[in-house]
């Protein structure tokens, strides 16, 4: 029969395995890397007129982008009276939370334009955009023209609605320049902006990247089930050892992770998934995930644990769920 400090061990070396597990397929996602690097965005300009999209890939729209507080403004062209206000930038992807603006922070609620002018050959091709998120309501202008929106942008919490809805979508054909409007507002949360990367390329190539990632956390999901079903599945065996029960918990908590974050496949096998029930599994995959961790440690290492410690980490962690499933 096997010791107890072997047990202790073989289930140790399970979760460097996760975590390796974790960490091959965190690397995986960045095999889409630039062998060139790309230009950025500088006072709302990206100029991309020798970049081959096909050869060289897609380019993440980084830096600084034109930013119009409290307004929305038209999809096409910068109004003659915002001429002062054009001169505001913002980085992206950033949230707007205390960027200066007439002298004092601001803060997560309100609504904001942003605007891009990308810089292209005149022979035309084929593009598309990439986004996962903003914070928390947006809609994307082409050119004049509506090409998406996740939720709705409002001017004010009743007249907006919330939603997370990554996405590929694809851009007029033309040649030239491609003018972007993001309208985006955010009454939901506690901050607000366009705080993910947003990428410009091939339809197909952003289609497969996507479809990639989307396939990368979906072997994480079925091997965080595996072993959080098969820990527990030990735990009913040898209920007197509590290391498989703590880390078995900690792989299905996790588990809440990979579906509501990133690409959020959860929002594609159910579209319209309410909103304020996401977010709250979002941060409980998080706060939850620490309080299982630290009784991993203390039921593998007794002696070793600072009990106050993991006391106070598993308190926390309760405090913080509690406090999450209460509030909106």
């Amino acid at each position: 029969m096997r010791s107890t400090s072997g047990y202790r061990w073989t289930v140790y070396l399970r979760g460097f395995l996760l975590l390796g597990l974790l960490a091959a397929l965190d690397m995986g996602a960045g095999m889409f890397a630039h062998a060139q690097t790309p230009p950025r965005v500088e006072k709302g300009v990206i100029d991309l007129h020798h970049w081959n999209f096909a050869q060289m890939g897609p380019v993440p729209l980084d830096g600084r982008w034109e930013f119009y507080w409290k307004q929305f403004i038209p999809p096409t062209g910068t109004p003659a009276d915002l001429t002062a206000a054009s001169a505001n930038h913002l980085k992206v992807p950033y949230v707007w939370n205390d960027h200066p603006f007439d002298g004092r922070p601001l803060r997560g609620f309100g609504y904001a334009s942003y605007r891009l002018l990308i810089r292209l050959a005149p022979d035309p091709q084929p593009l598309a955009l990439h986004t996962l998120d903003a914070a928390t309501a947006f809609t994307v202008y082409a050119n004049g023209k509506q090409v998406f929106q996740a939720g709705k942008p409002g001017t004010s919490r009743d007249t907006s609605r919330p939603s997370f809805q990554p996405n590929v979508f694809s851009l007029p054909v033309q040649g030239g320049d491609i003018e972007l409007v993001f309208h985006v507002s955010n009454y939901h949360h506690r901050q607000g902006g366009l705080w993910e990367r947003i990428t410009l390329g091939d339809p197909d190539q952003l289609q497969e990247v996507r479809e990639k990632r989307i396939a990368y956390n979906m072997i994480l999901f079925g091997s965080l089930l595996l072993a959080g079903i098969y820990h527990l599945g030990l735990f009913v065996l040898r209920r007197n050892v509590l290391s498989p029960l703590y880390f078995g918990l900690g792989c299905l908590v996790i588990l809440l992770r990979t579906f509501t974050t990133g690409e959020r496949f959860i929002v594609q096998l159910f579209p319209g998934f309410p909103f304020e029930l996401l977010s709250k599994l979002e941060y409980l995959g998080f706060y939850l995930a620490i309080g299982c961790f630290a009784l991993f440690v203390q039921s593998l290492f007794p002696k070793e644990t600072d009990r106050s410690t993991v006391k106070f980490l598993a308190g926390a962690a309760i405090g913080f769920s509690v406090l999450v499933l209460v509030t909106r």
